[in-house]
């Protein structure tokens, strides 16, 4: 729907809380994917990089996790609450 409609911020909300639910069940590369195809980078970029940190955090790759978590921080949105 959001893509019929043209509406890039909806999309990447609707993409980002697809990978959110995959994270919960496990299914990291399902959540990496959704997340990929989230990515706008004018919209929540530090829900995206939080995402991100998580997945990889729980795939055992703290170099990238690390890597996104700073981008967190670099946005300048310090509610992001990283787990």
């Amino acid at each position: 729907m959001a893509r019929q409609m043209h509406n890039d911020n909806l999309r990447s909300i609707v993409y980002i809380e697809l990978g959110q639910c995959y994270f919960q069940e496990r299914a990291y590369q399902k959540a990496c994917d959704a997340l990929q195809a989230s990515h706008n980078p004018l919209m929540l970029p530090s829900v995206y990089y939080l995402a991100r940190a998580n997945v990889f955090n729980e795939t055992g790759r703290p170099d990238s996790a690390r890597y996104y978590a700073e981008k967190v921080l670099s946005t300048g949105n310090t509610y992001a609450n990283i787990d």
